[in-house]
């Protein structure tokens, strides 16, 4: 395994506020452990101030995880972006200083590499594209860091290293390349003319006449504007960082408040249908009760007017035997006085 421990150390600090001094820096952070070394780097071009960036090296790793798991950190109302630093990887040169969500990994087991990389943060998914490789997507980018910090990994029961890279969009790498390309033209168009004059100096031993110095007037002119040129490369550079930290960090906070939403809408969504699907068995319930009580209404209604008339017809036979018993008392009565 290489030897990182410098860089599990320090973290990279960017978007200062222009005014933020070292001592500021230091006060703030010192409250997450002891600061070996803190720099702030100001750059200017065209006399135009480019935003600062600083370097803190921590004691340990300890600290660095404490400062990346307490974030956001906001220092003279600015939200600044922190990252672990990287090593410069020869193969694929924008990794170190680029920040996203998605790793590359080389392998076919999708259940051995979610076991493998789940205990580095939250995986938000797992999509293979194709037969030996998988592209695994985290819900923040520091875990992505802190794989490529502890290469090399091998999956359970394997000798052979995983290989595995950050996942750069394509419009971003080629960006990247072209000012890598772009420089390197002017690098060598710079060597081009040093190589030219110098043999027209070998060829030529008179004194040099107007022309030649006409000529090295291009040069030195030509030289300046590759200078300025390498000069704008790098403040782009930096700016494009910044700007696509910034842009990262915003879109994936409203992303992740959006997931969310949707997924407070889903769950209430569910309830509100089994709180709809119980009501539909309620009601069937008691409209299937209402239907057995009205069955039962109507053999009641049917018992009662039978009932009733009985009851008509038992008073009619009753007040029939009460004259008949009536009228012979009072034939008695007349007997017995007579």
């Amino acid at each position: 395994m290489r030897d990182n421990s410098n860089y599990n150390h320090r973290i990279h600090i960017s978007n200062l506020h222009y005014e933020v001094n070292i001592h500021q820096l230091k006060h703030y952070f010192s409250r997450f452990g002891k600061i070996v070394d803190c720099n702030i780097i100001t750059k200017k071009f065209n006399q135009f101030l480019i935003s600062p960036y600083a370097f803190i090296t921590y004691q340990n790793d300890i600290m660095v995880n404490t400062v990346m798991n307490t974030r956001p950190h906001i220092i003279e109302n600015h939200r600044l972006h922190i990252r672990r630093t990287l090593p410069i990887n020869a193969d694929n040169p924008q990794e170190h200083n680029t920040s996203v969500y998605k790793l590359i990994v080389y392998g076919t087991d999708d259940e051995l590499i979610w076991n493998c990389f789940e205990q580095y943060g939250n995986i938000c998914s797992l999509k293979k594209i194709h037969n030996n490789l998988i592209i695994v997507e985290f819900d923040d980018y520091d875990p992505i860091d802190i794989i490529i910090l502890r290469k090399p990994h091998y999956l359970y029961g394997s000798n052979s290293e995983v290989k595995v890279e950050k996942y750069i969009e394509r419009s971003r790498s080629t960006y990247f390349r072209s000012l890598v390309n772009g420089y390197q033209q002017c690098l060598s168009q710079k060597d081009g003319m040093n190589g030219s004059s110098q043999q027209y100096g070998e060829q030529v031993n008179a004194p040099m006449n107007n022309s030649y110095q006409n000529k090295l007037k291009t040069v030195e002119t030509l030289q300046k504007e590759v200078s300025e040129l390498k000069q704008l490369l790098i403040s782009t550079r930096l700016q494009q960082d910044v700007e696509t930290s910034n842009l990262e960090e915003k879109y994936s906070k409203e992303l992740s408040l959006l997931n969310l939403e949707y997924e407070k809408m889903l769950k209430s969504c569910i309830r509100s249908q089994r709180l709809y699907m119980d009501l539909k068995q309620n009601f069937e319930t008691i409209e299937e009760k209402n239907g057995q009580l009205k069955g039962w209404c109507e053999s009641t209604d049917k018992e009662k007017s039978i009932m009733k008339q009985t009851y008509k017809n038992d008073l009619k036979q009753l007040k029939q035997r009460y004259s008949t018993i009536w009228k012979k008392y009072n034939d008695f009565r007349k007997q017995k006085m007579e």
